[in-house]
């Protein structure tokens, strides 16, 4: 036996290092894989919070009346017995004091204040929600923003059960909405944003949090001293909330249903300023934060490569093959396992022939289209096992094309016979089952 190994570790050579390493980052990522899902999937303890605590919402607002109308009353008709609202308009030169005034009107608790257009600061953010704090009337603060809107009539009162009175910071969860069109991304990057925010608290690294759904209490903030470091920048008013703070007492991470925010606000710009945000704060973590966070991705990242090098060496090729799929399957039910918890909608992964054969998946409502097919009735059998009697949804279909590849040959193909079958009255098997030479030459352009 000691020959025979002594053999195959000659035969290998170099490449023999490789697959030790490819064995030690299975089992590195197997571990860590395990270990998120027991934080993430375990039970939340009791509460212990006192009932009925009051509560002040502070919301920060420039220049966006249109969003105060369609937004803020989901704020102000939350079901709890002792809250106020405050709204720091932000140096606003619309009609946003108009609409405050008329909604005030409506809403006794709402409460507002002003800073002025002509006031001096390079950036008022931290400024407006220092203000809003002082304004506040009770010690448990709740932030959001003007643009979003609570998933649930309960938002207070859920996130209010996770004060203890030794809780510092509550963190909660905030995403586009599932039933908007052209959103699925986006909801799959904050998604994993929060996640990495979950995991991070866990290990004790107090740098991430979300200014669109998270509370701290009022005493804590007063005697930090709050911004006084550093007022005019932007960058920081929620992250730098939860490093400070967290000296105080404990960090948590609400995991309800109820605790969740919708972020109403489908702009581009929009998109594009939220991630801008999230990376630059990204850059200014410490090395240790910065590792925790991406160490078993990178980890995943290379032992990937490291099986593909291997597989293209042609060295156990059935075996590297079985680890590749063992690892994107752990990864896959995994995802799904934090979908489910969190109540977000779930992943399928299917191939495209198994999609197109008898298959009736009318719980689904979106369907991705990763690998394109030369066949599109092939492509349309398989979208049309969403759309089976049953269906009560509206089903979304996306094709993801590399742009100057072989797909995008392929999806031009797929127009042309979609316009000869079109203009023809017949099966479209019968004109789409072959690959004429032209058809097979074109590809290749």
């Amino acid at each position: 036996m000691s020959s025979y190994f002594t053999e195959l570790w000659s035969l290998l050579g170099g490449n023999v290092y490789i697959l030790i390493l490819c064995g030690i980052f299975f089992l590195y990522h197997l571990i860590v894989v395990i270990y998120k899902s027991v934080l993430i999937t375990s039970r939340e303890k009791g509460s212990t919070a006192k009932e009925g605590e009051g509560i002040s919402v502070i919301i920060t607002s420039n220049n966006r009346a249109e969003e105060l109308k369609e937004n803020l009353c989901f704020f102000l008709e939350q079901d709890y017995p002792d809250f106020e609202v405050i709204v720091v308009d932000e140096c606003s030169e619309d009609n946003t004091q108009e609409v405050l005034a008329e909604m005030q009107q409506k809403y006794p608790h709402l409460r507002t204040t002003r800073i002025f257009p002509e006031t001096k600061f390079r950036s008022t953010k931290k400024i407006a929600i220092n203000i809003g704090i002082l304004a506040a009337r009770h010690d448990i603060l709740l932030f959001s923003e003007i643009d979003c809107r609570p998933a649930s009539n309960e938002w207070i009162k859920n996130m209010q059960s996770y004060f203890t009175p030794d809780t510092a910071v509550v963190l909660g969860y905030a995403n586009y909405p599932d039933q908007r069109k052209g959103m699925g991304i986006r909801r799959g990057i904050r998604f994993m944003r929060f996640l990495k925010m979950f995991l991070l608290i866990k290990a004790k690294c107090y740098v991430s949090g979300d200014g669109r759904n998270m509370g701290y209490r009022k005493k804590f903030y007063i005697s930090k001293r709050g911004f006084s470091r550093n007022s005019q920048s932007y960058i920081g008013y929620d992250n730098e909330m939860v490093n400070v703070l967290s000296g105080l007492g404990k960090v948590k991470v609400a995991k309800k249903e109820n605790t969740f925010i919708i972020i109403n606000d489908d702009k581009k710009k929009t998109w594009k300023e939220d991630s801008s945000y999230y990376y630059i704060n990204k850059r200014r973590w410490p090395v240790k934060a910065w590792l925790r966070a991406e160490i078993d991705t990178i980890i995943r990242t290379l032992l990937y490569i490291f099986l593909f090098f291997l597989l293209f060496k042609q060295i156990f090729r059935e075996y590297i093959i079985a680890c590749i799929l063992l690892t994107f399957l752990i990864d896959f039910i995994t995802i799904n396992i934090y979908l489910k918890h969190l109540k977000q909608k779930k992943l399928f992964l299917i191939s495209l022939k198994a999609g197109g054969t008898g298959l009736n998946l009318i719980g689904a409502d979106m369907v991705i289209h990763y690998d394109p097919w030369w066949n599109l009735s092939a492509e349309n059998q398989a979208t049309d096992r969403t759309y089976r009697i049953g269906q009560k949804k509206n089903v979304q279909v996306y094709k993801l094309i590399t742009k100057n590849s072989i797909e995008e040959k392929i999806y031009e193909l797929q127009k042309r016979k979609e316009t000869l079958i079109d203009s023809m009255l017949s099966v479209n098997q019968t004109f789409i089952s072959k690959l004429s030479k032209e058809d097979i030459m074109n590809l290749f352009e």
